[in-house]
């Protein structure tokens, strides 16, 4: 994994020209690695929802977790998890925080 990390470059190529659309093995998520495949899937997020449940690509989440939301505390959506309009009020909001003005201003290093 590590060569991949250092550097991805071979294997997007690997995807573009192999598999564009390729499913991670027994995780239940898709990779979309060809410009027109992300375009169709960010315009329609009711074909293509980012929401899945209360676990991300059907893992359970930590026990914790679990024993939380047994309390009754409530899954939330998060950037990750949540479609549009949620998703874009949740990415304007992080942009904001991350802006280079709002990091100057805190003193924050980029």
């Amino acid at each position: 994994m590590k060569p991949v990390v250092e550097n991805p470059f071979e294997l997007h190529r690997a995807l573009r020209e192999q598999a564009p659309v390729y499913e991670a093995p027994g995780i239940g998520l898709f990779l979309v690695s060809i410009h027109a495949g992300v375009r169709e899937v960010i315009e329609d997020p009711r074909r293509f929802s980012s929401s899945s449940g209360p676990a991300v690509g059907g893992m359970a989440p930590p026990a914790a977790v679990m024993a939380a939301m047994a309390k009754g505390y409530p899954r939330v959506d998060t950037l990750i998890t949540c479609d549009p309009p949620d998703h874009i009020r949740y990415r304007s909001l992080g942009s904001r925080a991350s802006s280079c003005r709002t990091s100057c201003t805190t003193g924050a290093s980029t």
